[in-house]
């Protein structure tokens, strides 16, 4: 039983076109990720960063289900019920999709699934994360953070679990108990996390299996996010 996954980069023109400006530095055509940072000028600017994000999470997972299983998407519909976990509605497959900071993720399978990246974000100080961690997360969790382990690795490894359950949010981050790898909340099933490796340090990707499931990465081409693909919403 298997689950495949791919990280990539979203667009930069496509982002650009949307009113944000891309910081990522360009060197012997190489680009240093490191600093990957986008500049909004307003809300409806954030919003417009975050609908491309979104567009181009939606291509990828088009791209990996056809590398991974032979599949298009065109003429299969994805139904999004309110409060509830997307999902194909005349495919055996489940998928989860996430973006963060220009970069976008996703994994699919025939095994429930859910991904989640987190790009650290410089604006927030540490006094706002350290009060949205003792708000959220769980005591476990928030030991950890005062412990040193990173905010968003913490928060991405939450995220995860809960869009593999597909509850989201509407199941309080506090709720979670981790123990050996391993999550669950009350009247639900465990889940396994993995952290995945990413390019940089600045950005963190956990995906969640059920138990005796694998998780393959799948190398797609730099610009899956951007192709063309039919998706009916």
């Amino acid at each position: 039983m298997a689950v495949y996954y791919a990280l990539c980069r979203a667009s930069c023109d496509q982002l650009q076109q949307n009113g944000c400006k891309n910081t990522a530095e360009h060197q012997n055509g190489q680009e240093q990720t490191a600093n990957v940072s986008f500049q909004c000028s307003s809300a409806d600017t954030h919003h417009h960063q975050r609908t491309a994000e979104t567009a181009a999470a939606q291509r990828v997972l088009a791209c990996l289900l056809y590398r991974c299983f032979g599949v298009s998407m065109h003429a299969h519909h994805i139904l999004r019920p309110s409060g509830e976990k997307p999902y194909f509605e005349d495919l055996p497959y489940h998928f989860s999709i996430t973006h963060s900071g220009g970069w976008v993720a996703c994994a699919v399978g025939r095994e429930p699934c859910g991904i989640d990246v987190q790009a650290d974000l410089p604006k927030f100080a540490p006094a706002r994360l350290h009060a949205i961690a003792r708000r959220w997360f769980s005591q476990q969790d928030y030991r950890r953070f005062l412990q040193g382990e990173n905010f968003y690795s913490l928060w991405c490894e939450n995220e995860a679990y809960l869009k593999f359950i597909g509850t989201g949010l509407r199941t309080p981050m506090r709720q979670l108990e981790k123990k050996n790898g391993c999550v669950c909340v009350p009247n639900q099933v465990r889940g396994v996390l993995h952290r995945c490796r990413t390019p940089v340090s600045s950005l963190h990707l956990c995906l969640c299996l059920p138990l005796q499931v694998q998780g393959f990465y799948v190398n797609l081409p730099r610009d899956a996010a951007t192709q063309t693909q039919h998706i009916s919403l």
